[in-house]
């Protein structure tokens, strides 16, 4: 498995359990919304929230970087 699979692989563990808190954060608190809307809203969130895969190049080559709002230096392995 290469370093993009690891990264991406990564990513969308991220995006899931972030999906699964901000939809259960949304059942607890707002009762009266429909199911399809809080789905719409924490995915919409998830997405802007979750890391994303960067590819940069360098003099060395092509560097694969997971980039993070919560964090202030990028993720390389």
């Amino acid at each position: 498995m290469n370093k993009t699979t690891k990264f991406k692989i990564l990513s969308f563990l991220a995006f899931f359990i972030l999906f699964v808190v901000i939809l259960t954060v949304l059942n607890y608190t707002f009762k009266d919304l429909y199911g399809a809307y809080k789905a719409m809203i924490s995915s919409a969130l998830s997405a802007m929230l979750a890391p994303r895969v960067k590819k940069i190049k360098t003099q060395s080559g092509i560097k694969t970087q997971l980039v993070w709002i919560f964090l202030k230096r990028a993720i390389s392995i």
